[in-house]
């Protein structure tokens, strides 16, 4: 019969069966083993070098613009919440408009921001001169989305990265 005992640091491992070694008369019960030393064996000793975060020419777009539309859809969906009669439906939908809304706004920014930090080099910087003022834009206009109910902000939003595509697909050719 084995028991394990641990603590936040070291682990004790005794085996009620191996409590006497006949070999040179000693009692074996304990064995001490830390966390560090047990995490270090699994510990990957190769090191993997790569210039950015995923296989280039993945990089699209597509799915910002998308999130930026169902953002749309959710401002939409809230305000007309707020207009209904107050129900148990409407108290369980908006909460949930929201929070789809929040989601969908982060997917967005984060997609642009990652084609900009990974995608984007300096040549096309060169050539697109707008292209810093566009992605920060995507970058206001998408936290204010998230922090607001606004359909005027939230067209803005996607039409931001709208112009962050065009010139992303300009870039390819």
């Amino acid at each position: 019969m084995s028991l394990a005992i641990a603590s936040h640091d070291t682990a004790w491992f005794y085996n009620t069966n191996d409590d006497y070694n006949n070999d040179n008369n000693t009692f074996r019960r304990f064995n001490m083993i830390t966390w560090n030393r047990l995490k270090n064996a699994f510990k990957s000793k190769v090191t993997a070098y790569a210039h950015c975060d995923v296989p280039c020419g993945i990089y699209q777009p597509d799915d910002a613009v998308q999130a930026a539309e169902t953002a749309i859809v959710m401002v939409r969906f809230i305000l007309e919440a707020y207009e209904q009669e107050d129900s148990i439906d409407k108290a369980n939908a908006i909460p949930r408009y929201v929070q789809q809304k929040e989601e969908h706004v982060k997917i967005a920014k984060e997609t642009i921001l990652g084609i900009w930090t990974d995608y984007f080099k300096p040549e096309h910087l060169e050539a697109h001169p707008e292209l810093h003022d566009l992605v920060w834009r995507v970058g206001k206009l998408g936290s204010h989305v998230k922090q607001n109910v606004d359909m005027e902000k939230a067209i803005e939003f996607k039409e931001a990265i709208q112009e962050v595509e065009k010139v992303f697909w300009l870039t390819k050719k």
